[in-house]
C-alpha cells in the first residue's frame, strides 16, 4: 500500500532520491496486491481503504470506477483517515462524482486539517478567504 502513496508522491513532484521515473513501477506494485488490499479494506483497515480510494479515483494499472473512489474514502473518512478525508473535501469542492457542496468540502478539510495535513489546511484556507462554504 505504500507503493501507490510513494507513487502519487512522486507523480506530483515530489523529489525523493533515487526514485526518479519508478512512480508507474510502483503503482504497479500496488496493482498487484489489490486482492489483499482489498481484503484488508472489506475488514475495516482504513489504510487500506483510502489506498482503494486512491487506486480506483487516479488509476494506473485498474480501470477507473469514481464511484468506488469515493465509496471506499468515505469508509476510511468515517474512520477519521486524514488523506480520504483530504479526498472527499476535494471530491465535493470540485463536485466528483458527488454533487458539488461547498459547505461538505469545508466540513472534510476541517478534519484532515485537525489532524495536521498540509493540504487540506491550505484549502481549508482558500475556502474562508473566498467565503465559499463558510460563514463569515
Amino acid at each position: 500500500m505504500a507503493a501507490t502513496e510513494l507513487g502519487s508522491l512522486i507523480e506530483n513532484g515530489i523529489q525523493i532520491p533515487g526514485a526518479e521515473g519508478k512512480a508507474e513501477s510502483l503503482y504497479q506494485r500496488a496493482v498487484e496486491k489489490l486482492p489483499e488490499i482489498e481484503a484488508l479494506a472489506h475488514n475495516g483497515d482504513p489504510f487500506a481503504q483510502m489506498t482503494l480510494g486512491a487506486m480506483y479515483g487516479f488509476p494506473l494499472g485498474i480501470e477507473e470506477d469514481q464511484e468506488k473512489a469515493v465509496l471506499w474514502h468515505r469508509k476510511a473518512a468515517d474512520q477519521g483517515f486524514a488523506q480520504s478525508q483530504y479526498h472527499l473535501g476535494s471530491m465535493y469542492d470540485e463536485g466528483l462524482e458527488v454533487d458539488l457542496n461547498d459547505m461538505e468540502a469545508v466540513k472534510w478539510y476541517r478534519l484532515a486539517a485537525q489532524q495536521g495535513l498540509s493540504w487540506a489546511q491550505y484549502l481549508l484556507g482558500l475556502m474562508y478567504k473566498h467565503g465559499e462554504g463558510v460563514v463569515i
